[in-house]
């Protein structure tokens, strides 16, 4: 791996880098450790862009901007800022879990009760933060929701906010740069009218990405899901899926009202933000749902202070 070995200074401190977590379309992740006076400083993931594009260094910032916003247990902070031969890269803490998205391939029916309970309280508890922080995700899935150890157990946090939007706080004119009529995001979790206009999305958007999520989770894939982009996104803006409860029947129905709301297609029919949702989710919950935890471990854990998979 070209960059093993190597050191990168950022304004937190220096960082040298061991190994490759994985790579996407527009980013890379490495395994890095924290340099310090000591010798052995923890663990930190270091995101560095592929592209020199001006547009997505802006994107990339951007999501720096959004995840400072957000302080919360449930969402992946970052820590610096650095460069990689002249890429910009962003640091943050290495979660150690995997995501989601590692649970459902090996549970491609969906996962039990217990650990839906605790995903739905992290995602929800996370997004609810960033909303609270005028920050709409635009890009909530089961890949971007990671398993960090702490607190004696794996809990759940939201990252991944390189295509959020910042909304207009106390004054300050929104600063997203998505031209009208853009779409982004990913098609099989996106709301309907984030199959037309990414610009126009509000909280509400989210909440039916994190609906659309908690579903999937529960059965194991988007309920949207068809063989191209285009069926997907049309299934997106015109099909109800069947009530979960029926699907399936471990779920509560109280709780599978809460996510069918999520799932309006009208945004002024769902919940305005994931805090509304949320509230609803604790006052449907039972004591004993309420109490639920240490039922989320990662497929294929090494260790929760080691990366079990960076590559030479």
């Amino acid at each position: 791996m070209r960059y093993r070995g190597t050191e990168v200074q950022g304004a937190s401190g220096a960082y040298r880098i061991d190994g490759l977590l994985g790579s996407g379309a527009v980013a890379t992740v490495y395994a890095a450790r924290a340099v310090v006076p000591e010798g052995v400083g923890p663990w930190v993931a270091i995101k560095v862009l592929h592209s020199d594009s001006d547009r997505l260094e802006r994107r990339m910032l951007r999501e720096a901007r959004a995840q400072v916003r957000i302080v919360d247990p449930h969402v992946v902070p970052v820590l610096d800022v650095v460069r990689l031969d002249e890429h910009i890269a962003l640091v943050m803490p290495y979660a150690g879990g995997g995501s989601i998205a590692d649970l459902l391939d090996r549970a491609p029916r969906g996962l039990p009760v217990d650990p839906w309970l605790e995903i739905a309280d992290g995602v929800l508890h996370g997004v609810a933060a960033a909303h609270a922080a005028h920050v709409v995700h635009r890009d909530l899935k089961p890949d971007n929701l990671l398993l960090a150890h702490f607190g004696g157990r794996w809990q759940v946090q939201v990252t991944d906010f390189g295509l959020a939007k910042l909304l207009a706080d106390e004054g300050i004119e929104d600063v997203d740069t998505t031209h009208g009529g853009e779409v982004m995001g990913t098609p099989p979790f996106m709301a309907p009218e984030q199959t037309v206009d990414a610009s126009q999305v509000t909280p509400a958007s989210d909440v039916f990405s994190l609906a659309t999520t908690l579903y999937a989770v529960a059965i194991g894939r988007s309920p949207f899901l068809r063989d191209d982009t285009d069926a997907t996104m049309a299934r997106i803006r015109g099909h109800a899926p069947p009530f979960l409860g029926r699907r399936r029947p471990h779920i509560p129905d109280a709780l599978a009202d809460i996510v069918h709301v999520g799932l309006a297609k009208d945004p002024a029919l769902r919940w305005p933000d994931a805090g509304a949702m949320r509230a609803a989710w604790r006052d449907a919950l039972t004591p004993e749902q309420a109490a639920v935890a240490g039922h989320l471990q990662p497929p294929g854990h090494v260790g929760q202070d080691e990366p079990g998979t960076a590559a030479s």
